[in-house]
């Protein structure tokens, strides 16, 4: 996971992976502080990040926050994020936590152009991928990779959809059963974190 310490002018700490993942150079990496997050974030999703990051430091909490960035060379980055507050040197700044979302991004674009190739494309992706039909408020399809991240198999989840609710984990439903009742309400594109029992560690 990429780390990250900033505040509107410039970022305190960088960790290796997102010093990586920006192609960043290694003196950079021992002195961040010449550097903005918005200078790798495209302009388009400035006024939006710039926004929610004034909610974040009054309190607020956003979950997956999608945008476009660039890495130090120029090459384009889907990005998911999502910060909080914390004390740094005596003072209050962000502590934000984000991802590659490129692939994911990129196959959801062929999933749009092309049904035909559906179940191969998902199973070339980590990630398990689900068709819900909002007409019949039934799961129809999901990839078999769900084994691997909540221990139960895809038919068997199929059939038991209560499993949503009841392998959640409890400090963590509210915010499921929230963001359930609005992608059912409106078409809307959304992405959330919560924590999922897995059956077999038996560990959330």
């Amino acid at each position: 996971l990429q780390v990250a310490l900033f505040d509107e002018k410039k970022i305190y700490y960088i960790n290796k992976t997102a010093k990586d993942l920006f192609k960043l150079p290694n003196t950079l990496l021992k002195d961040p502080t010449k550097l903005s997050i918005y200078q790798f974030i495209e302009k388009e999703f400035h006024p939006h990040i710039r926004k929610m990051n004034k909610e974040v430091m009054k309190g607020k909490f956003f979950n997956g926050v999608e945008s476009v960035c660039r890495d130090y060379k120029g090459k384009k980055i889907n990005i998911e994020s999502f910060a909080k507050t914390v004390q740094y040197q005596g003072k209050k700044i962000l502590q934000g936590f984000f991802r590659d979302i490129s692939d994911k991004k990129n196959i959801q674009s062929e999933l749009i152009k092309t049904k035909d190739n559906f179940k191969d494309i998902v199973s070339k992706i980590d990630e398990v991928v689900f068709y819900y039909d909002k007409e019949t408020k039934k799961i129809e399809y999901i990839s078999n990779q769900l084994y691997q991240l909540i221990g139960v198999k895809a038919a068997d989840y199929i059939k038991n959809p209560q499993l949503t609710v009841d392998l959640a984990h409890p400090d963590d439903l509210p915010l499921l059963i929230k963001a359930n009742k609005k992608l059912n309400e409106k078409k809307v594109s959304q992405s959330f974190i919560y924590r999922v029992y897995h059956r077999k560690k038996k560990a959330y």
